[in-house]
This record gives structure tokens, sequence and C-alpha cells, in this order.
């Protein structure tokens, strides 16, 4: 009975922390398109990111979705940067065989597309020395999410420097975006 007692308090706490936590989460996502490539790129490739962030925890929940690129799936990232301007990679989202991340425990990209999940922690983000990106700065993530300086890519075998982009906002997929990036969220064709 006392041994109950302790699983379903266990249980509880659990649950109760789980959703403190995300009670406060800040919600970001984009939709990703060739277009918003620098330079643009004719695909019909296109995909989500949703992220949501947690300050207190220092951790935040990612889904990254795509399907119809023109080639494998190599890796997936966050990069620092402006809508139209090309920044270095922070956060990886997702790896392959011939391109491993420096972070451990990254997911494997699905090669034809599909969906990969993970959770960012400070041991996520990597140094990026030209942009004054520190390893380990989880406030660096929130700094580029908040002023709308950080954007989610795929990058394929035909496409080394990245397929499909989008400019990472504030909010849901199903809120409009005011900004010129993500103009056009289907593909071509």
């Amino acid at each position: 009975m006392l041994r109950s007692k302790l699983i379903v308090t266990a249980v509880a706490t659990g649950i109760l922390g789980f959703s403190g936590t995300y009670a406060c989460a800040e919600e970001f996502s984009t939709r990703l398109v060739g277009f918003n490539e620098n330079p643009s790129i004719l695909s019909d490739g296109s995909g989500t990111f949703k992220l949501l962030v947690d300050k207190t925890s220092r951790r935040a929940k990612y889904e990254l979705t795509y399907s119809g690129l023109s080639t494998s799936a190599t890796q997936g990232h966050i990069h620092f940067a402006r809508s139209r301007v090309n920044g270095g990679i922070f956060v990886w989202l997702c790896q392959s065989a011939t391109n491993p991340s420096p972070v451990a425990n990254t997911p494997t990209c699905p090669a034809d597309g599909g969906t990969v999940k993970g959770v960012i922690t400070p041991d996520s983000i990597i140094a990026v020395s030209a942009q004054l990106i520190t390893a380990g700065d989880f406030d660096a993530l929130t700094d580029a999410l908040e002023s709308k300086s950080a954007y989610a890519n795929v990058h394929t075998t035909a496409a080394p420097g990245g397929e499909i982009r989008g400019q990472i906002h504030q909010g849901d997929l199903d809120k409009e975006h005011n900004d010129h990036d993500n103009h056009d969220s289907h593909a071509h064709r």
C-alpha cells in the first residue's frame, strides 16, 4: 500500500513538473522552402520546424518535418542570421553518416523525408567564434530567436549549402508571420 502511494506521488509530481515547465514555454516555428535559401533554390522540398523553449529549465523541444527534397537529406541546423543572410550553425537538429554532428545524441536525418524530434540543451549549442557565440550558451539561442535572427534549414547532397530554409518566428505555424521570408510556403510546380 505504501509503495503504491509513493509511486502515485512520484508520477503526480513528475506530471506536475512537466506541465509547469511547459506552461511558461515560448513557441517558435517556421515553414521551410527553397525560395528562402540564400541564394534561392528551386526545389519541390518543403518542411516545418516547431520549437518550444523553456528558459527556466534551459531546454527546448523541437520537431523538424520535411519532404519532397531533390536528394537525400544530409543535415539539419539552426543558423544565426537574419532573413536573406547566411550565418553560422550553432544548433544541429539532425545528422547523417556523411555529415556527423559534433554534438552527442543528435538524431539521424530521415534521408527521404520524415520527422525528427529532439531536445536542445546548453550542451547542444556549438561555438560560432566569428559571431561571438560560445559553446554551451543557451542564452544565444533565446536571444537569436527573440530577435528574429535564427533560421532552420535542411541540407541535401544536391544542395550542400541548404535546400530548404525558414526564418524562425515566435508563435505557431497557423499564425501569419509579418516578415517577407516565408512569403511562399509552398514548393514550386
